[in-house]
């Protein structure tokens, strides 16, 4: 029997708070603090390092279950899973250049943040924005991010910036501590340079993840923290292509339970309405039907992705491939959720339904990469379409 980290006691607390976070726009400090106990931040690590040893499509299902009672919560960890998950397939792949200390500082108990995405830069994992000056003990680091999930609590930092050389490096900032912090003390525990939160957080959904925009400030990078230095574009990176993967698929996964929990509440509705009015419109349960088919398919194509990861099998078109596949879940989704509010009728319009912070939870999964203006123009171009 497969492992689980969630029980249905530790899911249903999380489910308890969700509102509630969401409401007063508060962090998931209690979540990330229970998933923290239960070992979870560390099922990713291999057992030799100390982790649970969940493999890719096991994790995804762990987040998928996660996301049913609380997607910002899972959304939040996500971003730490990545990293993880990243060095449990590097340190398969390529086990004498896999930066093994996140394993073991994941399975210490540090919080890994994703510090990718910036304002402006539609081309996200290959190529950045930021700069990296080189030092005698690595690189300073100076740019902004967009949406760094977990501000309040990462102590690893995972960022990329472009050298003068026009080199793509890829390392971690060191922060010490997992106290949650106010945005004016983002600093706190740096070795040196520093960091801001310049915006208000305050997003329409997701709202418990506390993603702040993070400027960085001639922030360091210890050598030992450089992960990969690359060309832009540079596919057949190991890191890049694992860092893809990685968030593709288990960001997807927090989509799938979104949709999941919609059409369980779609469900009891219409369970409610039978009851009341004695049968149900043959036109509702066949919206219904077809949702669930819809979801079930691209769950299955994001599993056969999974596995395609796990077991080196990836084809040549893996990249468009695994975007399509996460594209198509976040759209599904969004869908999924427009299609069970029609089903449940007017109280789903309520501010305080639960139908209502799931539309605005799922809404964030349009500005995941890849997009569908990247993904349009990779579709063009093997096609022969591009100009």
């Amino acid at each position: 029997m497969e492992s689980t980290f969630l029980g249905a006691e530790l899911l249903a607390e999380f489910a308890a708070r969700a509102g509630e976070y969401d409401s007063g726009n508060h962090f998931c400090e209690a979540d990330i603090k229970q998933l923290q106990d239960a070992g979870y931040l560390a099922a990713a690590v291999p057992h030799r390092y100390g982790g649970g040893g969940l493999s890719l499509a096991a994790l995804m299902r762990e987040q998928r279950r996660l996301a049913q009672a609380a997607p910002a919560t899972a959304l939040a960890v996500n971003m730490h899973q990545v990293w993880v998950m990243v060095a449990a397939l590097l340190a398969t792949e390529t086990p004498e250049t896999a930066p093994t200390w996140l394993l073991k500082d994941a399975a210490a108990g540090e919080i890994f943040a994703f510090g990718i995405s910036e304002p402006g830069n539609d081309k996200v994992l290959f190529d950045s924005r930021s700069t990296a000056i080189p030092t005698a003990a690595g690189y300073e680091i100076s740019g902004t991010k967009i949406f760094t999930t977990l501000s309040p609590v990462w102590s690893r930092l995972g960022v990329h910036a472009k050298t003068a050389a026009g080199k793509l490096i890829f390392g971690f900032v060191r922060r010490e501590g997992t106290q949650p912090r106010k945005p004016e003390q983002a600093s706190v525990g740096l070795s040196g340079g520093s960091i801001t939160h310049p915006d208000e957080w305050n997003q329409l959904g997701m709202r418990a993840t506390h993603s702040y925009t993070t400027h960085l400030e001639a922030v360091p990078v210890a050598a030992a923290d450089v992960v990969t230095e690359c060309d832009p574009f540079d596919f057949a990176n190991p890191l890049t292509a694992a860092v893809f993967s990685s968030f593709s698929l288990l960001t997807a996964s927090v989509y799938l339970g979104i949709a999941d929990r919609a059409l369980q509440l779609a469900t009891t509705a219409l369970q409610q309405q039978r009851e009341r009015a004695g049968a149900l419109s043959p036109a509702l349960t066949t919206e219904l039907v077809a949702a669930e088919l819809r979801l079930r398919a691209a769950a299955a194509a994001l599993e056969l992705r999974a596995i395609e990861v796990e077991t080196g099998r990836t084809a040549a078109d893996h990249f468009l491939a695994v975007g399509a596949a996460k594209l198509e879940v976040c759209d599904m989704a969004r869908e999924t959720v427009a299609t069970a509010i029609r089903l449940t009728g007017a109280k789903a319009y309520h501010a305080d339904h639960e139908l209502a912070r799931l539309w605005r939870d799922v809404l964030a999964g349009m500005f995941h990469p890849t997009s569908f203006v990247a993904l349009t123009d990779s579709v063009a171009a093997a096609l022969g379409l591009s100009e």
